[in-house]
């Protein structure tokens, strides 16, 4: 879930700021998509490189929050040592 927001609005928001500078070219969502899939330049690559780390961090917070709910690493105050 987190990769596909991360892509999504990454994706929006450079077509978004590549129809402001050119109106004439709409709202295209592909390129920044193909700019994505295939990286060519260093500002692609970190910008693939935030959209992993991005993606790492909500999947982290999600094992956290499941860990938490079902009560993982906890230990049963009434054992005896």
């Amino acid at each position: 879930i987190g990769l596909v927001i991360a892509i999504s609005s990454s994706v929006v928001l450079s077509a978004m700021k590549r129809m402001h500078r050119e109106p004439e070219a709409g709202f295209d969502l592909m390129t920044p998509l193909a700019q994505i899939a295939a990286p060519q330049t260093v500002s692609a690559w970190t910008q693939g490189v935030g959209i992993i780390l991005f993606a790492l961090v909500i999947a982290l917070l999600t094992a956290a929050i499941a860990a938490v709910k079902t009560g993982a690493g906890k230990t049963d105050s009434n054992e005896k040592s």
